[in-house]
């Protein structure tokens, strides 16, 4: 694996975590994805539990790539600060492709139920 190693480190050796104010991030035009108030909610309750651990992908204007909702989610409870990467290697047309496939392949996996179901009994099932 060292090739992809060394071939994936020009693209990343620069990646630096910048915590920024939510409210200055902007929503990508068009961004095919939608929240509901549901799941927003359940965004809130994790931030609250166990912050904010998975940085938000912008890109060089600070529009979110990745991370909409737990932005939004930020806001409505009112974090100061969110971690965000930029990411600067991708053209406009290799953006757009990223969105999608970021949101679409976590759709594609499934559970393995009595794994889940172990896990969920461990930890008292979080809400």
């Amino acid at each position: 694996m060292p090739a992809l190693r060394c071939c994936m480190s020009n693209a990343i050796s620069n990646y630096k975590i910048t915590m920024l104010r939510p409210g200055d991030l902007k929503s990508r035009p068009g961004n095919p994805r939608v929240h509901n108030r549901k799941q927003l909610g359940v965004i809130e309750a994790s931030l609250r539990k166990f912050g904010f651990t998975n940085p938000v992908l912008i890109d060089t204007r600070d529009v979110i790539i990745a991370g909409h909702a737990r932005v939004e989610a930020a806001l409505k409870i009112g974090m100061e600060l969110v971690p965000t990467i930029c990411i600067a290697h991708l053209s406009p047309s290799e953006l757009d492709a990223y969105v999608i496939a970021d949101n679409r392949t976590a759709e594609l996996s499934s559970w393995d139920k009595d794994l889940l179901a172990i896990s969920l009994a461990s930890i008292g099932a979080i809400d």
